[in-house]
């Protein structure tokens, strides 16, 4: 039983979750069960791929839905692993929605899906990572290498282990061009547009690469004890062995949590957006039943964008909690001014206070201290 001789983000982030199921993925090979949405997440990527080679060999700023369309079939042609459990639709519109805010640049793209391996540490192997679209851009200080990370889920993600990845990929293209200042940022693809850009400051980039070594070194342990101690979380839903896993059924019999707190925040976020998106394509059906159009379902994404400044997962979910479907719309704008309006709504009342300790949660802001300087 040998040791994989590189080392990536999903492998660490994998035994960092539990070391039972990384040894069952990484040493014994059991294949992960069909998933709809690991299917969607690749087959995305794919479209969006097609898309912005299509901008760059044609030397357009937008492609035509059609033609996105097009590289979509071109897609589930090709990927026969994945097109048997993804619905051609969830594809569709996710690629839909980036051709739709996707505006290309000519000469900005360096590479798409760009192999890199370094070393971060001598005393780990290789980090190794395919980066979805790495970029030259310019800011006010001059030019600088980026890497745009595309994520298929429904919210976009605030959670410790994104920030994680994130920082893996600075520290690959920190090394790949060591003559230039590195950015990273994410684009949730259903909800709209990307991130603003993130660079690193070096204490986070050294933060990651500390874990990366602790994450590595508890691997060697179990590797010389020959103990894969098992840990649950949000992990085992997509986890090969979950089925037959003697601890999380221990778990379940005896009712206790599988998830962390974040998790559960992310899951109950996006239902509720998916609870949103329900409701509208509902409404939009009655309407061409009705003969009252017109209907435009393919432009509803839109609606359920989350970028609000300031505002974590957490904020989020107390906001639906309190406002149900009335915030979705409201935490979507990327108009802080918007969620100003909400600080003197009554049923946020007493919001501020439920928190110990400091910074205080507001809306859309952190404030020090009780006298309301920021």
């Amino acid at each position: 039983m040998s040791a994989p001789k590189h080392l990536s983000f999903s492998s660490l982030a994998s035994y960092d979750d539990c070391a039972l199921s990384w040894k069952a993925k990484y040493l014994d090979k059991v294949p992960e069960a069909p998933s709809d949405s690991l299917s969607v997440g690749l087959l995305t990527h794919d479209a969006a791929e097609g898309i912005v080679r299509y901008c760059e060999e044609t030397s357009v700023e937008m492609i035509p839905f059609e033609i996105a369309a097009d590289i979509v079939g071109q897609a589930f042609v090709t990927n026969d692993q994945t097109r048997t459990t993804a619905l051609f639709s969830d594809v569709m519109i996710a690629a839909k929605t980036f051709a739709r805010n996707y505006r290309h640049r000519i000469g900005v793209v360096l590479e798409l899906e760009q192999y890199i391996e370094a070393v971060i540490d001598p005393s780990i192997p290789k980090l190794v990572g395919r980066l979805d679209q790495v970029t030259k851009e310019e800011d006010e200080l001059g030019e600088f290498i980026g890497d745009t990370d595309l994520k298929t889920g429904w919210a976009m993600e605030t959670t410790d282990r994104n920030e994680f990845q994130k920082m893996l990929q600075a520290l690959l293209l920190k090394l790949a061009y060591p003559d230039y200042r590195v950015k990273v940022r994410n684009w949730f693809i259903r909800a709209g547009g990307p991130q603003d850009w993130h660079e690193p400051k070096d204490y986070e980039l050294d933060n990651a690469k500390r874990r990366a070594i602790a994450i590595y070194l508890r691997r060697q342990e179990s590797f010389a004890t020959r103990t894969w101690l098992p840990t649950a979380g949000a992990h085992c839903s997509w986890c090969a062995i979950a089925i037959r896993c003697e601890h999380l059924q221990k778990l379940r019999d005896q009712g206790t949590a599988i998830v962390n707190l974040e998790d559960a925040q992310k899951a109950i976020l996006e239902a509720h957006i998916l609870d949103a998106a329900l409701k509208a394509r509902k409404n939009a059906l009655k309407k061409y039943v009705d003969l009252s159009g017109p209907v435009f379902v393919d432009e509803l994404e839109a609606s359920y964008r989350m970028p609000a400044p300031g505002l974590t997962i957490t904020d989020k979910a107390a906001l639906i909690e309190r406002l149900g479907d009335e915030a979705l719309p409201l935490i979507g704008s990327p108009d802080a001014r918007k969620l100003k309006k909400l600080e003197n709504d009554p049923r946020l009342a007493g919001l501020w206070e439920e928190k110990q300790g400091r910074p205080r949660f507001t809306i859309g802001k952190i404030k020090e201290g009780d006298d309301g300087e920021e």
